[in-house]
């Protein structure tokens, strides 16, 4: 059944397989998590159609060739709009309803192939299984006696390079390289992708164990004896560069070798921090589970190898940025920590400068401080009162260069004086205010700004008349009485050389001047 462009449901016990078409694109993702979750989420809005009466838990949902199975279905109704909330799993994880009740009792050797066949060979819901990629055999005590879940924690735990993966119903086992590829993608800081947010966690580091191999049979009275003595293996780089963090003891009766066991016990440890990366990718580009990709963030230079362990993609909207969870490989780890290095030593070289331009600056600022020598004499301020026995002076300063100073072109010990404003003297305003000479007003009986009399006399001058003088005659007073403002038809003009006296007229826009009687 394929569903590789269209969304298509098969409700429980329904022989029936309908396409769904109400679903809001917006809401539609595919969420995967490595040995974790694969799910697929969406709401749709009723449009009476069988595909969406269909809807309900435990029915099927098929998309992209993979089915999965409605877990958690809730129906909203509100102003007579429905809506249906569904999350589905993949089909692949109901190999957790498979039930192995019998038990392999006692510590066995295993091959995964062996575990997977435990549980599912024989079984009734059509599961499957496949084993891709070379795995070692491992030692299990009492096998069985649990779920399909329980089998995939107990190979992921045995084997921590098995990657669960299924394909519908065939359980799929990859050995980690046999499902990591470099496809030549890469993911780029502020190219196709705004987002980068890394979490960094020692909590999980383990550089020292006590290692317990192979117990030898049939010894005397009954005393544990192994094949080599129990011994420490640590990695002593991780122990120098994160301190000591010793982990549970390894026991393993696969070994009989010593160094074969610490080879092993060796790849156990977690002698880094773990190191999570997740982006927001802009483009549109479909997440691999364990792909290869290229990480650039060239602001920090930090550029490495990544491999997605988890995504949540949006298949229907291009709008939703992808988001990608990226994993803690040993190199990943490796070159987060060189970039880091980098960055801390450039902060460093930073501050050094910094604090280096910080004391050049300072010593140069107080190398160019200027000393005040105080002038032995002082002169005198503003008009002297000849009546005080003693003169207001005031101190004259001049300045001198304490060091060197290139910047004014003054060598150490010159001395010079300073040109400034009257404003910029402090106490030069009070000084002159205070030898201000200040005169009062004059009145009639005490001198001022004029003397008394003159004040007096002042005071007496009135108005003139055409009949008494004033501070005019009273001929004078008439002649300017007689001044009209208003035009005059003609003016009388006196020859200074003659006596005679002209008429001045304008008649028609023509002057004429006329002679009349001599003054």
């Amino acid at each position: 059944m394929d569903s590789n462009d269209k969304i298509l449901v098969k409700g429980l016990h329904s022989a029936y397989v309908e396409p769904l078409r109400s679903v809001l694109f917006n809401t539609f993702n595919i969420n995967v998590e490595n040995n974790s979750q694969w799910q697929l989420s969406f709401t749709a809005y009723d449009d009476e159609s069988v595909a969406f009466n269909m809807l309900s838990v435990e029915s099927s949902i098929w998309w992209d060739g993979q089915e999965y199975i409605i877990k958690q279905f809730q129906p909203d109704h509100a102003n007579g709009f429905t809506t249906f909330q569904v999350t589905a799993t993949h089909v692949g994880y109901e190999v957790s309803r498979i039930r192995q009740r019998a038990t392999k009792t006692g510590t066995l050797t295993y091959t995964v192939n062996d575990v997977l066949s435990f549980y599912l060979k024989g079984n009734s819901l059509g599961f499957t299984w496949q084993v891709i990629g070379k795995f070692g055999k491992e030692q299990i005590t009492d096998l069985g006696n649990s779920s399909g879940k329980d089998m995939l924690d107990k190979i992921v735990s045995t084997w921590p390079d098995a990657i669960f993966y299924p394909d519908n119903k065939n359980i799929r086992i990859y050995q980690h390289d046999s499902l990591a590829v470099n496809r030549q993608h890469r993911i780029a800081y502020m190219h196709n992708t705004s987002d980068l947010k890394l979490t960094y966690d020692s909590t999980s580091i383990v550089n020292q164990v006590k290692v317990f191999g192979k117990q030898k049979e049939n010894t005397k009275d009954d005393k544990t004896e192994y094949y080599f003595e129990p011994f420490i293996v640590q990695n002593d780089q991780s122990i120098k560069d994160w301190g000591l963090h010793p982990g549970d003891d390894i026991s393993n009766e696969w070994f009989t070798h010593k160094d074969a066991m610490r080879n092993y016990a060796m790849s156990q440890l977690s002698p880094q921090p773990t190191l999570s990366i997740e982006v927001s990718e802009v483009y549109h580009q479909k997440p691999i589970m364990a792909e290869i990709r290229r990480l650039e963030n060239y602001k920090d230079n930090f550029v490495t190898e990544v491999e997605i362990v988890a995504f949540t993609y949006y298949p229907l909207d291009k709008t939703q940025q992808t988001s990608i969870t990226l994993n803690n490989r040993a190199k990943t780890v490796l070159n987060y920590q060189s970039s880091r290095q980098r960055a801390l030593q450039k902060a460093l070289n930073l501050q050094k400068q910094q604090t280096k331009e910080a004391v050049n600056k300072a010593k140069k600022a107080y190398d160019s401080r200027l000393i005040g020598s105080l002038v032995e004499t002082s002169i005198p301020v503003g008009p002297q009162d000849d009546s005080k026995e003693t003169v207001e002076t005031m101190p004259l300063f001049t300045l001198k260069v304490a060091e060197d100073n290139a910047d004014f072109g003054l060598k150490k010990g010159d001395k010079f004086a300073v040109q400034t404003t009257a404003d910029g003297v402090e106490g030069l305003d009070a000084k002159i205010r205070a030898s201000q000479v200040k005169y009062p007003l004059a009145t009639d009986t005490q001198n001022g700004l004029m003397p008394a009399t003159d004040k007096e006399k002042l005071d007496k001058l009135k108005d003139a008349t055409q009949e008494q003088a004033g501070l005019m005659p009273p001929a004078d007073k008439l002649k300017l009485d007689s001044l009209k403002q208003e035009p005059v038809e003609s003016i009388d003009i006196t020859d200074s050389s003659t006596g005679s006296i002209y008429k001045l007229t304008v008649s028609n826009g023509e002057i004429k001047l006329q002679e009349g009687d001599k003054q």
